[in-house]
């Protein structure tokens, strides 16, 4: 009979309750024994002659005295569970943080991991204490102090106790590079952040993928319609500096900028070096195939005549010169005059009309052809 299956234990009736003064058959006794000997049998001994043959529940009790597991099989008792990670609760603090664990824990131990959310985005360096078992330094990168941002309220932070402090899991230390959040920091001593695409390569910024192919470029930065103004702003605080563009061809003409347009790449002008003549020159595009041509300039005194010229100075410049107003030169040269009259920005202030005045060159030299041609008329009479 042995157990019941439910955890009771029972004997073979058969002879049994024995009877005093009466003899006990030997049918009955070695029923007895056989039960005991199949009951004892099914037990787990203490001493691990037994295996257990099924899952045993607990009933909610707990297993206690487990040592620490060694093998992949072998079960983990409380202490290496908090040494894997551990999530801390009530936490609060901006750079002074207390937490307690959940289970509580009992002493720090090298290698122990936790995992909390912060309860405010830190703004220098940062200690932690757990369960009050003491303030302990929360570093990066080793032992680096924390920066602020380091932590952010509601983003959850991994720490891992090394033996001295808790070390930020999270900051990506390449080398004398680190990554923390949306920063990237480095401690090479001369400032220097170096990115250097392997082979063909590309440094892209706001993009996936270059709209020119790979190894075509060192860095793509694309500005799109979600927010970004601006593709790249270079700014300077100091007079007299500004950026510089830098060809180190030593023959031939020098290329610093082509300027595009249109979803298929379409070049509208650039800046180079002209080697031959020793200039720099503003070019755009003026080859015979990007053009349609309907014959030569007519009224082009006629259209100067019209051109109001005046006398004035830009605001905050020192020295006056002779002006034109864009909006009426774009009656009589639409093509020299960029922008709307009175536009403003988003932000309401005034966004200017610009005046590219090449474009009027070819209108001049028409109208010197023509006088040109009108005093060779009369010298000739």
């Amino acid at each position: 009979m042995s157990f019941n299956g439910s955890g009771t234990f029972q004997i073979n009736t058969a002879g049994q309750p024995v009877v005093t003064g009466t003899t006990i058959t030997s049918t009955a006794f070695n029923a007895l024994t056989a039960d005991l000997a199949t009951g004892l049998s099914t037990c787990i001994t203490k001493d691990g002659q037994t295996t257990p043959t099924a899952n045993i529940p607990m009933g909610n009790n707990k297993v206690t005295g487990m040592a620490a597991g060694t093998a992949a099989t072998d079960a983990a008792n409380l202490s290496q569970a908090q040494s894997t990670a551990t999530k801390l609760l009530s936490v609060s603090g901006t750079d002074t943080i207390t937490a307690s664990g959940s289970p509580t824990v009992a002493a720090y131990s090298s290698g122990a991991m936790y995992y909390f959310s912060p309860a405010n985005t830190n703004t220098s360096s940062v200690t932690i204490n757990i369960d009050s078992l003491g303030a302990k330094a929360i570093t990066k990168n080793g032992s680096n102090a924390l920066i602020a941002g380091d932590l952010t309220a509601g983003r959850l932070a991994v720490i891992v106790y090394d033996g001295t402090q808790f070390q930020l899991v999270g900051t990506a230390s390449l080398g004398n590079i680190s990554i923390s959040g949306n920063t990237i920091t480095t401690t090479n001593t001369n400032g220097d952040l170096i990115l250097d695409p392997n082979g063909t390569g590309v440094v892209l910024v706001n993009c996936t993928t270059s709209d020119f192919g790979s190894g075509s470029a060192a860095m793509e930065i694309k500005s799109d319609a979600a927010g970004k103004v601006y593709p790249l702003i270079l700014e300077s605080v100091l007079s007299g500096r500004g950026s510089i563009v830098w060809n180190q061809a030593t023959s031939g003409d020098n290329t610093f900028f082509y300027f595009n347009t249109e979803a298929s790449p379409t070049v509208r002008g650039s800046i180079t070096y002209n080697r031959a003549g020793g200039s720099v020159s503003y070019n755009t595009t003026s080859d015979y195939r990007a053009k349609d041509v309907y014959g030569p300039v007519e009224n082009s005194g006629a259209q100067l005549d019209t051109l109001k010229v005046y006398r004035g100075k830009l605001h905050g410049a020192t020295l006056d010169r002779p002006v034109m107003i864009a909006h009426e030169l774009a009656e009589v040269a639409p093509y020299a005059v960029n922008g709307q009259k009175d536009a403003v920005n988003e932000d309401g202030s005034p966004k200017f009309q610009q005046v590219d005045y090449t474009m009027l060159v070819p209108l001049l030299i028409a109208e010197i052809q023509s006088l040109r041609a009108r005093v060779a008329a009369l010298e000739a009479k």
